[in-house]
């Protein structure tokens, strides 16, 4: 408000009067107060939160229809002051706070929370219901019952209350105070009791603004699409009707306010009603009670276009002049993945923004993110009842809208002026001055550029927070009025106030958005070593800093301290030339892709099918989307390459960037014979180059002229050979390709491409590059299912209608191209950083290796399914500071990297890399043996010993982690670098310390590759069985061909190396490809993207039989001297259990090692067993979601497997022994203490052990008894003559339960079994092989009966399984301690039963 006159000066005054009293005046609030009473404190602290809590008091209108205070202190126990109906006026409250009394004791949090619970919030005590309910708890230390605190808090958040935390002093912990309250922007945290008074504003408008309608003065038409598919059923269906509901009562609705429109979608879209039909509140709640539910199929697309096409429509209530939200709810995937993308991005070409919310563990995060406008528009919740606990945030995020030119980028900006006395007032009018123009160039208010100031000399001053003017008008006026003080230079003050107060969310600063500090200045600080500190304390929070030194009496190294980077620093001669900066200034706050070097290359359909005038129109798309970006040798560069039937290069990255290309294009035009001397330069990019004397007119016709040199050629649409130039010549070094720039291939197309295998071939070699490549489609006659494999995630694909509507799309493709790619930032990645803390560092320079490690974890998702993050420091000694199971949120990971300390020394790498490879990364750490391992070296100098750095580095590669090495400065050892990473595309450079960010988007590319996998270039056959029943739906069986994928880009193909070959099945088996088909990786992953889905029944038994009677044949490439391996996926059980063991068997025999995967519920886990070679090669998996959880242990497993060596069309060598005589009799334990479950399990053992034995009367014969209580034969060894029957007999033996009479079953061996009469044949080696959980009943007859069968000429091999064994009776039983043999439990077994065969090999009598 100006207050230039008298009138106005006393209008202003009783307008801050009323402002620091009235905040609340129109609430109702049930406000509590927890003070912390406990021994750390003191009296004279607890005074000050007294103090604090009645300078809150202040500000609220208190009565039983306005505020309620209440009161209560806590130490050992709780000590209630005052409930909540106890004082009815402001000066009652006031009084009794005063006289509140300090007990000192321990700090039992729990206690307090729980007593606010059951006691303060209660109707007796004056809580009520139509009251907003908040707490505000104060401590300086940590509770003594941290568990039992974190239980009562969420006790807390699952009632109506609010709770607001306040820590105090260094002794506090911030995860606590954030656990306790109901989310991080109601905890609070402050230096010390003194400091409480600079928080008093931001937690007033905290507890005020609690429960507030955050939309009731906008307008906006608001539209629910709701699933109503088979999978959530009614009780979900209606959880979700709670949440919209919810979520409604929060707006104003009318016609003038929010309007409300609603439909659910199955197989169907069903409207409940439009924008316009219901005009209040209660009307709009009462239809939504009312809306049915209708089971069905996903089909998402459909409902995404009736929103489009229906909702959105004026005669359906949408208004122009409102902002359009469309929140789409879902449990599952969409039924048409590829329809759904593309409604999404025609969703995305109009006004209306769209909120995506998926809904438990079914859900495809990236469709989610492909259909939400943006990232931050993507919500994910566990279940249907944790809806509740985003309904804030959809509700904020629904309040707010955007544009998105460069000039309307969301962004928060606070200017920190220099009001000192070494200024004037006329100077300080040319800040001033400085920082109107600067605020003219952009779009101001809460969904784009937000500018708040501070100024400074003997102490800080606000003069307007970021969220205080909300247009440009009122902001330019208040800038005007920022006033001189005069003072010293206590910058540090300034930057204090500053973090701790401006960018804080009570004063409007936004998450989401770039934040950026100017702060300027005429001189030195006062105290330049807490202004470095305080500094480096504003880095850590992600600000970025701009220090702006005006005149000779500044400090350039001062200046260097407060900016962020080198890059951020500026000084002008006088205050007259601060104009001369404008624009550089306002380009690193607006530059569309903010400081980040890329490469772009558009690559132009110039085909007969588009047409002159379209080509025209695809030429003036490109050349405006330029225009937001600052184009250089050291910012963003483009090339231009077209292609019909035959490719040509427009121009190169570097070939037009600077200020001779445009001379020589707008001087001496006649010169210009050939498009290879074409630029392709930007008005904003022109302007930062400082070319005065030409007119923006000039430039745009130059420009102009620049495009129409290319020129229109005609032809077919050879979108293959396209890639493929781009991929060889576009990004050389020689043509302007740099290594720290993020690599951008745009292609626009109109068509479809005239060879699809080779295209999709193109662009799997361009995805391997780490090149992002988008694709957009225009019109008709594209092929989505291309754009998608064309495109390096499904998100980077868009289509238009028309060339006329290219440009509704400008702004997302910039958003697309300048942000960043998914990559692995979801997948299972365990990354350790090892950071050089040797001397030649510095304490600043680790500061900013520290400051690099935060902004690149900054863009993963963190967690135990996620992205873990070690962190390792090293120089004379090894220290570990941060394992990989340390933190599970985001936040408390970065917070703990800024916060790593500095210890100098000498730069002892070996040691760094040998603590990694032993320590850092053991499952006791955290790491998983299905997540990537990774390992980033950050060093400046060189080792010491460089011996033990090459040896420890070789040792770490071993592991089958990828390692990158980063040397930083001219004094690193490059040979040496390259020695520890694991290959030479690993190693980066950087000029120093600040330059590090340049390499940041190439090493999290790099971090995200493949592991490729230590037997990568071995010799194998791997064919995969891919179960395609009608139980999967195509949606998941996309979902195992993206898993198999996966797996095939860790092997080297061909054919010396890896061959892969796919077999489909449900009812019928389908070959795919075969071994020998492909000898090319992105050959061979085209074929896999194209593979269809059948549905049908389980018939895997025949999958099996046709795996093994035609894929692993000779004619269709199996190799003789290759290992053979089959791995079946499955989400169910067989047709025949029976049948597919059969099978199982004789691939086994054949010598063909199986992995089976079952997905789900619904499959067979012992039929599991039965498929694979072994219980090593048995996985399962919750979900197909899951699968790539199993990826790196399936490689590991398929890399242990040994050539055979055997002919490829005769059964699997034996092992020794197996094809001679034997007798074998099996003693299985059937007593109590194992259960059916487990003694079905034994059985699976006995047939896995017979199925690698000839079977027969000459060869090897087996029998088998039961024991518990008693002993009892089940077929003697006679009895059996094939294979077949033996195993059928097997899986007939019943379980009986009991006590363990071992030695009646060693007894009955050696009087019935081993007998002529019962098949024991003389000169034949003998076995007894006794499996059991436990000890015998009696020992002392057991050893006895085991000595008589030893004896008798008996080899006895003895298998304990878990804990209940005795170990010296297993000792007693064998034959010596080589034959015993103890498992943990009976899935263990299975690991066993080669080496368990092996003991049949040895020497024995007969």
């Amino acid at each position: 408000m100006a207050c230039n006159h008298l009138i106005l000066f006393v209008g202003c005054l009783l307008h801050l009067a009323l402002s620091q009293t009235t905040v609340c005046e129109n609430r109702k609030a049930d406000v509590v107060f927890l003070l912390d009473s406990s021994g750390s404190e003191g009296k004279p602290n607890f005074n000050k939160q007294l103090e604090f809590v009645k300078n809150i008091v202040k500000k609220f209108n208190i009565g039983p229809d306005a505020v309620q205070i209440g009161a209560a202190t806590f130490s050992t126990t709780v000590k209630n002051a005052f409930w909540l109906n106890q004082y009815k006026t402001k000066s009652q409250i006031l009084a009794a706070i005063s006289n509140m009394s300090y007990d000192a004791g321990n700090t039992e949090t729990n206690l307090a929370l729980a007593f606010a619970r059951t006691q303060s919030f209660t109707p007796a005590h004056g809580a009520r219901k139509d009251a907003t309910q908040i707490l505000v708890i104060m401590t300086d230390g940590q509770s003594s019952e941290k568990p039992k605190t974190i239980v009562e808090a969420h006790n807390l958040h699952a009632t109506k209350v609010r709770v607001i935390s306040i820590g105090v002093g260094k002794n506090i912990d911030s995860n606590e105070l954030n656990t306790i309250a109901t989310d991080k922007n109601h905890a609070f945290t402050v230096a010390n009791f003194t400091a409480l008074q600079t928080i008093e504003h931001e937690v007033v408008k905290t507890t005020c603004h609690t429960g507030e309608l955050v939309c009731e003065n906008r307008k906006a038409d608001v539209v629910f699409l709701l699933d109503s598919s088979g999978s959530e059923g009614k009780p979900n269906f209606n959880k979700q009707l709670e949440f919209v509901k919810n979520i409604v009562k929060k707006f104003n609705i009318g016609p003038d306010a929010v309007q409300i429109g609603a439909a659910t979608f199955s197989t169907t879209v069903k409207n409940a009603f439009w924008l316009n039909q219901y005009k209040t509140k209660s009307q709009i709640l009462a239809v939504i009670s009312n809306m049915s539910y209708d089971a069905g199929n996903t089909e998402t697309n459909l409902a995404l276009a009736f929103a489009r096409t229906q909702s959105f429509t004026p005669a359906h209530g949408a208004r122009k002049d409102a902002t359009q939200i469309l929140v789409i709810m879902t449990d599952g995937q969409s039924s048409e993945k590829a329809k759904t993308i593309a409604e999404a991005h025609n969703m995305h070409a109009t006004k209306v923004r769209v909120i995506s919310i998926g809904v438990g563990k079914n859900i495809d995060a990236n469709e989610l993110n492909t259909i939400a406008t943006d990232k931050n528009h993507a919500f994910t919740v566990a279940n249907f009842t944790a809806l509740q606990t985003i309904e804030n945030e959809v509700v904020k995020t629904t309040c707010h809208s955007g544009e998105l030119e460069c000039r309307s980028v969301p962004a928060d900006i606070v200017f920190l002026l220099d009001a000192s006395g070494s200024e004037g007032t006329s100077n300080f009018q040319k800040q001033i001055d400085f920082v109107h123009n600067f605020a003219k160039q952009f779009s101001i208010g809460p969904n784009a550029v937000q500018i708040g100031a501070v100024t400074f000399s003997n102490g800080p001053h606000n003069s307007f927070y970021l969220n205080d003017h909300k247009t440009k008008p009122d902001l330019l006026q208040a800038i005007k009025h920022i006033h001189y003080t005069g003072g010293g230079t206590q910058t540090h003050l300034g930057l204090k106030f500053v973090r701790e107060n401006s960018f804080s969310p009570a004063h409007g600063a936004r998450g989401h958005v770039s934040q950026f500090l100017i702060v300027l200045t005429d001189g030195n600080s006062a105290n330049s070593g807490e202004t470095a500190k305080e500094a480096t304390l504003l880095h850590n929070t992600g600000v970025r800093v701009i220090s702006i030194g005006i005149g000779s009496g500044i400090r350039s190294s001062e200046l260097k301290n407060i900016a962020s980077d080198n890059k951020h620093v500026f000084a002008v001669g006088n205050f007259d030339a601060l104009k001369t900066i404008e624009k550089e200034i306002h380009a690193i706050t607006c530059t569309a892709c903010r400081n980040k070097p890329a490469d772009i290359v558009f690559l132009l359909d110039t085909s007969g099918s588009e047409g002159q005038a379209n080509f025209q129109t695809q030429l003036k798309f490109v050349e405006n989307f330029t225009k937001d970006f600052k184009v250089g040798p050291n910012e963003v560069q483009f090339s231009v390459v077209t292609f019909s039937s035959t490719v040509k290069n427009e121009f190169w990255l570097n070939q037009h960037q600077d200020r001779a290309s445009l001379i020589k294009v707008r001087a001496v035009p006649k010169l210009i014979t050939r498009k290879e001397d074409m630029f392709y330069l930007t008005t904003h990019s022109i302007i930062g180059l400082k070319l005065r004397y030409f007119s923006i007119f000039t430039l745009v016709f130059s420009l102009t002229q620049a495009m129409q040199q290319i020129k229109f050629r005609s032809g077919n649409t050879q979108t293959d050979d396209g890639l493929n130039f781009v991929r060889l010549n576009s990004f050389l070094p020689s043509h302007g390709g740099r290594n720290n720039s993020q690599q951008i291939v745009i292609v626009l197309t109109d068509g479809q491409s005239t060879e699809k295998p080779q295209t999709a071939h193109e662009a799997t070699k361009m995805h391997s590059t780490g090149v992002k490549v988008i694709s957009i489609g225009i019109g008709n006659s594209v092929d989505k299912t291309e754009l998608l494999t064309i495109a390096s995630e499904d998100k980077f694909m868009f289509t238009v209608p028309s060339f006329a509507t290219l440009h509704t799309i400008e702004n997302r493709i910039k958003q697309t191209a300048c942000g960043p790619s998914s990559g692995c930032k979801s997948d299972p990645v365990d990354l350790v950083f090892l950071l050089d803390s040797s001397s030649s560092e510095g304490r600043r320079n680790f500061k900013t290796q520290l400051q690099f490690v935060r902004n690149f974890t900054r863009d993963f998702d963190i967690g135990p399914s996620a992205v873990q993050v070690g962190v390792v420091t090293f120089s004379t000694h090894v220290q570990n500071r941060v394992w990989l199971n340390s933190f599970r949120s985001k936040r408390a990971l970065m917070d703990a990297i800024v916060r790593i300390p500095y210890h100098s020394g000498v730069t002892h790498t070996g040691e760094g890399l040998r603590f990694v490879r032993q320590v850092a990364l053991s499952a006791a750490h955290g790491a998983r043996p299905n997540a990537k391992k990774v390992v980033i070296v950050l060093t400046d100098g060189q080792s010491s010993p460089r011996a033990e750095t090459r040896i420890e580095a070789a040792l770490l590669h071993k592991t089958g982690a990828r390692v990158i090495t980063i040397g930083i400065g001219h004094g690193v050892n490059v040979p040496e670098l390259k020695n520890i990473a694991t290959g030479q595309q690993s190693v980066f450079q950087v000029s120093g310390f600040d330059a590090l960010h340049t390499v940041e988007s190439e090493i999290r590319t790099k971090t995200c590759q493949s592991v490729t996998t230590p037997c990568a270039s071995s010799t194998a056959d791997i064919v995969f069985l891919l179960d395609s029943s009608g139980s999967e739906g195509p949606a998941n069986f996309q979902k195992q061909l993206g898993f198999v994928g996966n797996f095939i880009k860790a092997f080297n193909i061909g054919p010396k190396d890896v061959q892969f070959s796919v077999v489909t099945f449900a009812s019928t088996p389908k070959n795919e490809f075969y071994l020998n088909s492909f000898s090319s990786k992105p050959a061979l992953l085209a074929a896999l993207h194209n593979i269809k889905y059948i549905s049908g029944g389980t018939n895997t038994d025949g999958a099996l039989k046709f795996v093994r009677q035609n894929s692993f044949t000779a004619a269709h490439g199996s190799r003789p001297g290759a290992a053979r391996i089959l791995v079946v996926l499955t989400d169910g059980q067989s047709n025949s259990k029976t049948q597919t063991i059969s099978e199982s068997q004789l691939l086994h025999q054949a010598g063909i090692e199986v992995m089976s995967i079952g997905i789900g519920n619904g499959v067979d886990k012992v039929e599991l067993g039965g498929i694979a070679s072994d219980a090593k090669h048995t996985f399962t998996v919750a979900n197909f979601n899951a699968l790539k959880t199993i990826q790196l242990e399936l490689q590991k497993v398929a890399c242990n497997v040994q050539p055979t060596g055997a002919p490829v069309t005769t059964t699997h060598a034996p092992i020794c022994g197996v094809t001679e005589k034997g007798d074998i009799v099996f003693i299985l334990d059937s007593s109590g203490s194992e259960g059916p479950s487990n003694f079905q399990k034994q059985k699976v053992f006995v047939e896995k052990f017979v199925h690698d034995f000839t079977i027969g009367p000459k060869n090897v014969m087996v029998g088998l008894i039961r024991f518990s209580s008693s002993a009892d034969n089940q077929f003697w060894l006679n009895q059996h003559t094939t294979k077949q029957q033996l195993v059928y007999a097997v899986q007939q033996v019943p379980y009986a339960s009991g006590s363990t009479a071992t030695d009646l079953a060693l007894q009955m061996a050696r009087t019935q079994s081993f007998t002529a009469a019962h098949g024991a044949r003389p000169g034949v080696k003998k076995y007894a092989i006794v499996v059991t959980d436990g000890a015998s009943r009696n020992h002392a007859q057991t050893i006895a009966e085991a000595t008589k069968l030893k004896h008798a000429g008996i080899n006895v091999i003895a298998i304990g399984v878990g804990s209940g064994i005795n170990r010296a009776e297993l000792q007693g039983m064998a034959t010596d301690s080589h034959h015993v043999f103890t498992v943990t439990n009976f899935d263990s077994l299975q690991t066993i039963h080669k080496e368990v065969q092996k003991k049949t090999c040895a020497p024995a009598s007969g």
